[in-house]
């Protein structure tokens, strides 16, 4: 029989620095469970507690010891389909058969009794997300609680036809974000399970998720043509791409037997399971169909190769790490139930580690690292080169929850690479707001764990970026549509440094280019790109440390040139000012309406068009020309917009766009109120003339802003209406005609006058009459 062996390397998951050693294929001790051997395992998990759980066809059993000895802890009526535990030490399961109705249990005295808590459907998974809220993975959707189990809602149900029909598999990555498999589609929720998008329509049947080390995801999906195919993610679900169709290039087979879909067929390598532990380690499971199991960290580097020669693969149902570093598995065919575990460790541990963002964190908001001057262990991808050249040691590193700056004023030798995946022990420090990690030695402190980790850019726009970019420090981002200012430092000589001013038309931001990067001398990228660099922050300040951030890109292939750029939506509406007045005394006034050109970082010729906001009664237009940053609307047309009211209040913007097809609106509305003008005169047509001159009350007395006047007019006579004010000014002339006899009504509009008393006075040939009124705003 081939013993496989092993290549002496470090790998690291998450929370702990891992060292495999050579190991020859391993054998397998019988572990018996709880008072029978044959008890078939139907799930393994490891508690955060560090205890194991393992669901069999008879009922839950718990290890405290690393799987050596296992004790009952009910449900002894019942087939375990998953268990888990939550923060709170509370122990949750699915009971029942696979494919038919099953149910929830919850224990909260570790087992001694267990209450059902959610029925009537088919559940998959179970995933704790924080203390209170846990999800469900079931044929009605996605159910989720928000007080340990007590009450549940349906978060997502399953859409129509087959691209879901059920939810199969959840899990967590390490920045929060929870997927989970459906019968076609992956779905993402960012905000702990509440609401949930499509990551990406892929395959079927994704029973298989797990999280990786440095923020990546994995399926195990089946295709329409039988064969099921890994898939990763590195960028939160944007993307799924096929992993090392080399080794899986042909996919597994399946068949459908005795309820269950069994793996068969090309593949080389034949996947049994995707392994997430309690570091948020991921391993693929899988066998190269000879009589060992193959234990792979997601990079596909082997990690051990098992002999399993005695037992029969068919039979696997689950897997486990223990906390440890020792491989069980999980049986539950006949004559091959139980569980096995491996006699040596599989992974050593040792040096412990904390994640990137707990060693930057700042509670208190001072932009200074909470840990200072404590000495820790992080690993994390080198995503810059050495900025400081021959006179020091300066990367850049992150892992998916955050990033930071490695630092020593030696070299020592130590040449790293972007991928490289290194564990660095040292010294939390700052410096011009920069959270930095100090080893004490380069060659005894900073350790290479692996090479050609992927990379992926965070896009942002740069207001994105600058509404917190200490939030980005030390990490790989891409700005989109950006170009260098017209009054930005010129791109630098060979062996020069800049800081270069760049702006999408409106805000600015930094971009370095240092002289110790490979961008110094290089021929200037064409503008307007996409630009991708790490965020280093370098700051003027000696107390508070929130600005001096800057976009250090490392080589020509940072900048996406040649990309095209919509018009930038900041632009001014000028005329009229926001908020003001204007008055309409005729259908043929002309108002203009003018707004500022917006920045066009391509310089392609634009086109606008004027747009009301809620209403229509005033027709969207194009400027003259269609070019032009001008717009005429007339008196008829500002009518009709306020039809039988006195006062109205018009909101307005501008689109534009280039040649291309996506139109740009304006960030911001502009505001007008139109008054109908101070006079509005009706004649009251009536057959019976009246026979006297006479002047009515106003009416509403008091009013606010409008109100009506009558009078009568017997003969044709030259007619003067005026309001004055307490002080005897005239402040409104509302008739100074020749009128014809009949009944007439003037409206006032007093909307720009100040709460008072007013005086209007009526003079028609000889007759003249004046009347008090009342303003009251």
């Amino acid at each position: 029989m081939n013993k496989t062996s092993l290549f002496t390397y470090i790998i690291f998951w998450s929370a702990t620095l891992y060292l495999v050693t050579p190991l020859s294929a391993q054998t397998f001790s019988w572990i018996k469970l709880g008072e029978s051997n044959q008890r078939k395992c139907l799930n393994l998990s490891v508690a955060p507690e560090g205890f194991i759980l393992a669901g069999t066809d008879s009922g839950l059993y718990r290890s405290f010891d690393d799987g050596i000895t296992w004790q009952f802890c009910g449900l002894d009526s019942f087939q375990i389909r998953n268990a888990i535990t939550d923060s709170a030490g509370r122990l949750f399961t699915i009971v029942g058969q696979v494919y038919n109705n099953n149910a929830i249990y919850r224990s909260e005295d570790n087992g001694i009794s267990w209450q059902q808590i959610v029925g009537g459907s088919n559940y998959y998974a179970l995933l704790s997300v924080t203390n209170e809220i846990l999800l469900i993975a079931s044929d009605a959707g996605i159910l989720r609680s928000t007080d340990h189990g007590n009450s549940w809602n349906n978060v997502h149900t399953p859409s129509a036809g087959l691209s879901e029909q059920g939810i199969y598999s959840l899990c967590i990555n390490r920045d929060g974000t929870i997927y989970a498999g459906t019968m076609s589609n992956i779905l993402r929720s960012t905000d702990q399970g509440n609401s949930w998008s499509v990551s990406i329509q892929i395959g079927s049947y994704n029973y298989m998720l797990a999280a990786g080390n440095f923020g990546e995801v994995f399926t195990f999906s089946m295709a329409e043509n039988g064969h099921a195919y890994l898939y990763r993610t590195i960028d939160h679900g944007g993307h799924w791409t096929q992993y090392y169709p080399e080794l899986f290039e042909d996919g597994v087979s399946f068949v459908f037997e005795n309820g269950e879909w069994i793996q068969y067929g090309p593949g080389y390598y034949k996947v049994l399971g995707l392994l997430q532990d309690l570091s948020s380690r991921s391993f693929i499971i899988c066998s190269n169909r000879k009589d060992s199991v193959v234990v792979m960290g997601t990079n596909v580097k082997t990690l051990q190769s098992l002999e399993v020669d005695s037992l029969s693969q068919n039979s696997f149902r689950s897997f486990a790490i223990t906390p440890n570093g020792h491989f069980l598995i999980g049986l539950s065919g006949n004559g091959y139930a139980g569980i096995y575990r491996s006699v040596n460790q599989i992974i050593s541990t040792s040096v412990p580690s904390i994640k990137i963002s707990q060693a930057i964190v700042d509670a208190n908001h001072d932009f200074k690292p909470d840990s200072l001057g404590k000495i820790v262990t992080v690993v994390g991808v080198v995503n810059s080169t050495n900025l400081q050249g021959n006179a020091g040691t300066q990367y850049t590193l992150q892992d998916g929850t955050g990033g930071i700056q490695l630092f020593k004023d030696t070299t020592s030798g130590l040449m790293l690479k972007l991928g490289d995946v290194v564990a660095v022990n040292g010294t939390i420090a700052y410096e011009r707001g920069t959270t930095q990690i100090i080893p004490a030695s380069l060659n005894n402190n900073v350790k290479i764990v692996d090479s050609n980790q992927a990379l992926v850019a965070t896009p942002l726009t740069v207001q994105q970026f600058l509404s917190d970019p200490e939030k980005y420090e030390s990490q790989l981002v891409k700005i989109l549509g950006i170009a260098k200012r017209p009054n930005s430092p010129a791109w630098p000589i060979s062996g020069a440094d800049a800081n270069l001013v760049f702006w999408d038309g409106w805000d600015t931001t930094i971009v370095r280019i240092d002289k110790d990067a490979n961008l110094s001398g290089t021929p200037e990228p064409k503008y307007p790109a996409n630009v991708s660099g790490v965020v280093t922050q370098y700051t003027s300040s000696v107390s508070v440390y929130n600005d001096g951030y800057q976009l250090s890109p490392i080589n020509p292939t940072d900048f996406e040139s040649g990309i095209q750029v919509p018009p930038n939506p900041h632009f001014a509406l000028v005329v009229p000012a926001n908020g003001a007045t204007l008055i309409l005394d005729s259908t043929n006034q002309l108002f203009t309406f003018t707004w500022n050109k917006p920045i066009d970082l391509n310089g392609d010729p634009l086109a606008f068009r004027w747009v009301p906001i809620g209403g229509t009664a005033v027709p969207t237009g194009g400027s003259p020309t269609g070019v032009d940053s001008f717009l005429i609307r007339t008196g008829a047309q500002l009518f009709a917009f306020m039809g039988s009211k006195d006062t109205a209040v018009l909101k307005w913007t501008v689109q534009t766009k280039d040649p291309f097809p996506t139109i740009v609106s304006n960030v911001d509305t502009s505001s007008v109120i139109l008054i109908k003008g101070k006079t509005l005169n009706v004649r009251v047509t009536d057959h019976l003339l009246p026979t006297l001159f006479s002047l009515d009350q106003n009416y509403p007395n008091p009013f606010n802003p409008t109100t009506t006047i009558k009078y009568n007019i017997p003969t044709e006579s030259y007619v003067v209406l005026k309001v004055y004010n307490m002080l005897g000014q005239e402040v409104a002339r509302l008739v100074d005609e020749q009128l014809s006899p009949g009944y007439y009504s003037s409206i006032l509009n007093a909307a720009t006058f100040s709460t008072g008393v007013y005086v209007y006075h009526l003079k028609a040939g000889s007759y003249s009459s004046t009347k008090k009124m009342m303003l009251m705003k």
